[in-house]
């Protein structure tokens, strides 16, 4: 990362509002999340055979739903919080999940047939 990504106190820029924990996160938002997960990847297109990644992927539920439906090795994530990439590692953790922004996606250019 570069210094402009990373703010002076370490986080990504844009992460100070996402430090609650996956498991509280998703006591609020799961019920929610998981479900728009299936409709948002069908609405996309999204089938076997694609890669992905999944922008923003706080603690995982887009990011799991598209490792059920492509593989492990065909999907990505990035999240400005690092507590979301780390729970989103512990609950994938041979995905590809690393800290970033949408306005700065920490992968190369054209490595995703979709991202999300």
């Amino acid at each position: 990362m570069t210094s402009t990504e990373r703010g002076s106190d370490g986080p990504v820029l844009g992460a100070r509002t996402f430090q609650a924990s996956g498991s509280s996160y998703d006591a609020f938002m799961g019920r929610y999340s998981q479900p728009l997960a299936v409709a948002f990847a069908a609405a996309a297109g999204i089938t076997p055979g694609m890669s992905a990644l999944d922008v923003g992927c706080g603690p995982c539920a887009l990011t799991s739903m598209l490792v059920d439906r492509l593989s492990i090795e065909a999907v990505s994530a990035c999240d400005p919080s690092d507590t979301f990439v780390a729970e989103c590692i512990t609950r994938h953790p041979s995905v590809d999940i690393r800290p970033g922004r949408a306005e700065a996606i920490p992968f190369e250019d054209d490595s995703f047939d979709a991202i999300l």
